[in-house]
């Protein structure tokens, strides 16, 4: 799944998009790889928390790349 035309229109030329579904799973697997801080008991509601974080997503880097 792609943005919508009228969304890529806004968008500076020759931006490459990402694939919405490929960067759902990405950000899901990070997220449940993630260790958050407890949550204070007054911030629950429903027994459920809304978590909002900023996530960084580094490029690929090749193994060899990477230092042992």
């Amino acid at each position: 799944m792609r943005s919508s035309p009228a969304l890529q229109s806004r968008l500076p030329p020759l931006t490459v998009t990402s694939d919405f579904k490929q960067l759902a799973q990405l950000v899901e697997r990070q997220c449940w790889q993630t260790t958050y801080p407890p949550v204070p008991e007054g911030l629950f509601e429903n027994d459920q928390v809304e978590v909002i974080a900023p996530l960084v997503l580094m490029p690929h880097v090749p193994r060899s790349f990477v230092r042992p």
